[in-house]
This record gives structure tokens, C-alpha cells and sequence, in this order.
């Protein structure tokens, strides 16, 4: 399973000379393949270009994957 995870960074806050970030913020939404999960992180990506940048904020997304577990008997 795969889910995204974004990077986000607000490039003018006025009261702070470096911009403000946000490391691992994820989608609650998971995905069965990688190819799935790319092709909605693209998908997304497209839908929020622009108003994006308006904003004057930066985001990078990518494809992560969630760690498999093995059950065991105790």
C-alpha cells in the first residue's frame, strides 16, 4: 500500500524572514499500487498549480510506501 505524503512551505509569512515549513504531512487515503498512487498524486498536483502559487506556497509531493507487517502468533 501506498499513500502521499506532502512537503509544505509558505514562502511569505511577513513576520518571519525564512519561509514556514511542514515536513511529512500525508493524505488519509491509501493506495494498492504505486502507479495508482502517482498517477493521483499528479492528478492533484494539476488541480492546485495555480492557486498554489497565488498563495506564494510550495508543496512537494511524493508516493510513500506504508510498512508491511507480519502477523505472528504469541
Amino acid at each position: 500500500m501506498f499513500y502521499i505524503t506532502a512537503f509544505i512551505c509558505m514562502l511569505q509569512i511577513n513576520t518571519l524572514p525564512v519561509p514556514v515549513c511542514f515536513a511529512d504531512a500525508s493524505i488519509p487515503y491509501s493506495f494498492k499500487t504505486e502507479n495508482e498512487c502517482l498517477e493521483k498524486r499528479d492528478n492533484l498536483i494539476e488541480l492546485i498549480d495555480q492557486e498554489l502559487k497565488d498563495r506564494k506556497m510550495s508543496m512537494v509531493f511524493y508516493c510513500k510506501q506504508i510498512g508491511n507487517f507480519e502477523e505472528t502468533n504469541v
